[in-house]
């Protein structure tokens, strides 16, 4: 799935997203923080998706620059600012239960290494959480376990067909260009499957 088809997705379950924008020639970019830039395929053409991670604006730029001069309208540019995670995880939904995993950092350090730092599963009123119970803030896993329940509520035909709903979230701050992330941080969603 395409970033644009599951930023839309996210979006239309009322889930807090990155905040992708469409980059052109005029777009400017703060000097002060890093970006990510990317290009998407305008129709379902098979690509090579481009992008560049935490970069200065200078080079978000010339990015921008790039992709316009050789692609044209075939593609799209994505941007919005780096961040830095402090944590991550997954919510994976199913008729009978829900479990968060979460673990420091960034999601790859639970998707591709395996690593996780706590896993809660609730079963009807039933909490087993096995790793570090003081992992998560008492606010950030209320507020997980809040769209656990929005969210079986909103895809509850899904889950009635034995399907499981995935999402992937991180607590994240944008990130100044010296790699020194905001102190403001914010949950974000950023991957939906269901299967």
């Amino acid at each position: 799935m395409h970033v644009l088809q599951n930023s839309y997705l996210l979006s239309h379950l009322d889930l807090p997203t990155i905040p992708w924008q469409q980059g052109f020639l005029s777009t400017e970019f703060d000097q002060h923080m890093l970006w990510t830039v990317k290009n998407e395929p305008v129709s379902a053409e098979i690509g090579l998706i481009e992008g560049k991670i935490g970069v200065t604006a200078k080079e978000a730029k010339e990015f921008v620059k790039h992709q316009y001069d050789n692609l044209g309208e075939k593609r799209v540019v994505l941007y919005y600012p780096y961040y830095t995670a402090t944590k991550s995880g997954t919510i994976d939904l199913n008729q009978e239960r829900s479990v968060i995993e979460a673990v420091e950092g960034k999601i790859e350090n639970l998707s591709k290494k395996h690593r996780v730092d706590v896993t809660m599963i609730f079963r009807d009123n039933d909490l087993e959480i096995v790793g570090n119970d003081k992992f998560l803030s008492e606010d950030e896993t209320l507020t997980l376990i809040d769209y656990c329940r929005e969210l079986k509520s909103r895809c509850a035909a899904d889950l009635d067909y034995g399907k499981n709903i995935i999402l992937y979230w991180s607590i994240v701050s944008e990130t100044k260009v010296n790699m020194i992330p905001k102190d403001k941080t914010n949950l974000i969603f950023t991957k939906l499957k269901i299967i």
